[in-house]
């Protein structure tokens, strides 16, 4: 009745109610939508993510998730097939992983009339090459953020105690020490290429790329140029993601 009289009145988009809808019941119902009635629709699926990672027991979450998991399908009338995944954080984390190495390591081709594949399509062909030929000998790093106000995947998804404590003996552990001010402590190497520490920290730094805000294809871009510092030190590294990493180097190069 709450979300129905919001929706009826404004208050509520219709975007905000399709999120409501996934997790409320007639006990949270009140407190969810005034929670959507003050957040952007765009955020409201994180924000309500987080919401039952801090009110759910970590067991009955997890039981939540992988009781919901799910693969549809359906034929559309132009005779593509549309899925439909619903899949625990950890396991889309590692597929998402997956997809995106295998995307950062090929070479896209154009099609017949000339235009390049967008990143849809690229994420398509990854997956088509995964289910065809395999990853081969390509190795995924899945980083899952233990804080002490909770744990998330790398794009910020919630992931339960429970997830956690079952994949850690299995884990190789890392330590990201942040200052006072919550900023990752700097590490330094001389090679040409970041260390598995540093892309960490720029990582968790940047977070997006710095020139569009793009989440997706990113890269540890040298400003100034390696071939410039012969060094590669985490204040001079940044991220950006590919497309705007090779327009910078064009640019230099002009």
């Amino acid at each position: 009745p709450t979300t129905a009289t919001a929706f009826a009145n404004g208050t509520l988009s219709y975007a905000k109610v399709r999120a409501l809808i996934v997790v409320a019941t007639p006990d949270n119902e009140e407190e969810l939508a005034a929670l959507a009635i003050d957040t952007p629709a765009g955020a409201l699926r994180e924000v309500l993510a987080h919401w039952m990672g801090r009110n759910l027991e970590p067991d009955d979450l997890t039981d939540h998730q992988n009781r919901q998991r799910s693969v549809k399908w359906r034929t559309e009338p132009d005779g593509m097939t549309t899925f439909t995944l619903r899949l625990p954080p950890y396991m889309a984390a590692i597929l998402i992983s997956r997809l995106t190495r295998l995307v950062m390591t090929s070479r896209p081709k154009p099609a017949s009339d000339g235009s390049w594949p967008n990143l849809a399509q690229q994420h398509a062909d990854a997956l088509h090459n995964a289910l065809t030929t395999g990853t081969g000998g390509i190795t995924t790093e899945v980083v899952l953020h233990v804080r002490g106000d909770g744990n998330t995947t790398d794009n910020g998804t919630p992931i339960t105690d429970t997830v956690i404590t079952d994949i850690a003996p299995q884990s190789y552990i890392r330590a990201l020490i942040h200052d006072a001010q919550g900023r990752p402590i700097n590490a330094s190497a001389k090679q040409r290429h970041p260390s598995t520490r540093q892309r960490r920290v720029v990582k968790e730094r940047d977070r997006t790329c710095i020139d569009c805000g793009r989440t997706e294809l990113l890269e540890y871009d040298h400003n100034p140029n390696y071939k410039d510092t012969r060094h590669t030190i985490i204040e001079e590294l940044e991220l950006r993601c590919a497309p705007c990493h090779h327009r910078r180097h064009q640019q230099d190069s002009a």
